[in-house]
């Protein structure tokens, strides 16, 4: 059906008759040559008519800057907004913009995102178009369908905003260039006061990490976030410190890629204050995070500050479960862990294991307005209705504006569980409640019921423990 839609499409198109169906059929060609789903769920001439107001939109010239519009895609019939973004074509335009809709609220139902080969002539009319991969200009066509009424969306604000979104977007990814050869200068820099900090340096090259913005020691403007348009500029955290590398975050979210705490390494002589200091703020990736820690420059070091503390033998049982519980934590929160709270963390975390205890670690970063609590929790005790219960919880007892929260459940014993507590002011955490709390939730429920006999003066018999063990997972997790 979806295949007979399309061509439907493209035959009333190239029936129209006049001098643009050509290129009408050729950018419908190439729209719909992988379509989602969605689109082709609509009759062919809603199809055909998508395509010709592409057209119409690129034929008013190029889109520099960003073009947006926000319209109903069948007035009176589908009651939700499709918001509309024509410009070059840039990495992280779908991901920035979905990551600030989500951030306000308004959720993404579909996307539609072609990219097109445009050929215009000096005076940017539209002549032509062509596959996208070898084409000399590219433009993008963003259409994104959102579960809210057009109204919503069309809001001056929001628009303001998305625009301001794009303009930063524009930013990072055509100072690309100058922020790696930042990053590459900094690392020579500091090759001799700690090669350790410049080999992370040049570990963050080797598509770790999405860089945001670079600034050189002693200056004020660099490129990215960092150049001189103020705008999106971070609010930075006090970088002064003792060590040749101080790794931060900041209070505000990332306007780039994801609406996330946005990274910040700092480098300089030992003992150097924020101004003596070159600036790297940045967003780990994927591979970043699923690198292996005890490969990952400054990381390795830490870990190995902690098997001498320990006086752990390498290859040893002690170190592999170490080394499995550093991998399991988030590579954000090492980073900015110096060696005694590397060596705090991770052996109260192994303490929980060889225990099969339930541990908290409260790790409060002022600078970001976060606290992290690290919980490790037997991994049979560990449910989603227990993440849910214990996100609520520290909302409310930090007064926070929200809680997010990462899971490590593997074949490992314990389930180790990060929640970032934001936008608290909290820079003293009494853990014992946490635990207390925590050890209350995981009670195992047999174990629950077993003190509720006991406190009614009904110790179980032998015959109740048999129903006990009995009874389904269903049943327990609802009483």
């Amino acid at each position: 059906m979806s295949e007979v839609a399309s061509e439907r499409a493209l035959e009333l198109l190239a029936s129209e008759g006049h001098s643009s169906s050509e290129l009408l059929v050729r950018v419908g060609r190439i729209l719909l040559r992988r379509p989602p789903a969605h689109l082709l769920e609509r009759d062919p001439e809603r199809i055909a008519e998508r395509i010709r107001t592409v057209v119409e939109r690129l034929e008013d010239g190029p889109p520099e800057p960003p073009r947006l519009r926000v319209f109903a895609d069948a007035p009176g019939v589908v009651p939700t907004a499709t918001l509309e973004v024509l410009s070059l074509d840039r990495p992280f335009l779908l991901s920035t913009l979905r990551s600030e809709l989500a951030a306000r609220g308004l959720e993404l139902t579909a996307s539609f995102h072609p990219i097109l080969g445009v050929v215009r002539d000096t005076d940017g009319q539209l002549t032509d178009v062509e596959a996208a991969r070898h084409a000399t200009r590219r433009e993008s066509i963003l259409q994104l369908e959102i579960d809210a009424p057009v109204e919503a969306v069309q809001d001056p604000e929001l628009i303001e905003l998305l625009r301001q979104r794009l303009d930063a977007v524009e930013r990072v990814v055509d100072d690309h260039v100058s922020m790696r050869q930042d990053v590459t200068t900094f690392a020579q820099h500091a090759e001799a006061d700690d090669p350790e900090a410049a080999a992370l340096l040049r570990w963050l090259l080797d598509e770790n990490v999405v860089l945001l913005g670079t600034q050189a020691a002693g200056t004020t403007y660099g490129f990215g976030l960092l150049g001189d348009d103020d705008r999106d500029r971070p609010e930075l955290p006090d970088l002064d410190g003792d060590d040749a590398l101080i790794v931060s975050r900041t209070p505000t979210r990332s306007p780039v890629q994801r609406h996330a705490p946005i990274e910040v390494f700092a480098i300089g002589p030992r003992g150097a204050s924020a101004d003596q200091r070159a600036i790297i703020l940045a967003l780990l990736t994927q591979k970043g995070t699923a690198e292996r820690a005890r490969d990952v420059p400054v990381l390795r070091r830490q870990l190995a500050a902690v098997f001498d503390r320990e006086d752990v033998v390498d290859g040893s049982e002690q170190a592999l479960n170490l080394s499995a519980l550093q991998q399991a934590l988030p590579k954000d929160e090492l980073f900015r862990c110096d060696d005694d709270g590397a060596h705090a963390l991770l052996t109260t975390l192994l303490d929980a294991e060889e225990r099969r205890a339930v541990r908290v670690v409260a790790r409060p970063h002022p600078p970001s307005r976060t606290v992290s609590v690290i919980a490790a929790v037997p991994r049979d005790r560990w449910t989603a209705n227990l993440r849910e219960q214990l996100r609520s919880d520290l909302a409310e007892r930090f007064d926070a504006d929200h809680v997010e929260v990462d899971l490590a459940v593997d074949e490992r014993r314990t389930a180790l569980v990060r929640f970032v507590v934001a936008g608290t002011d909290v820079t003293d955490v009494e853990v014992t409640g946490l635990e207390r709390r925590l050890a209350a939730l995981t009670k195992p429920w047999s174990d629950a019921v077993r003190e509720r006999l006991v406190r009614a003066g009904r110790p179980p018999s032998p015959r109740a423990e048999q129903l006990l063990q009995r009874l389904p997972v269903g049943y327990r997790d609802v009483t």
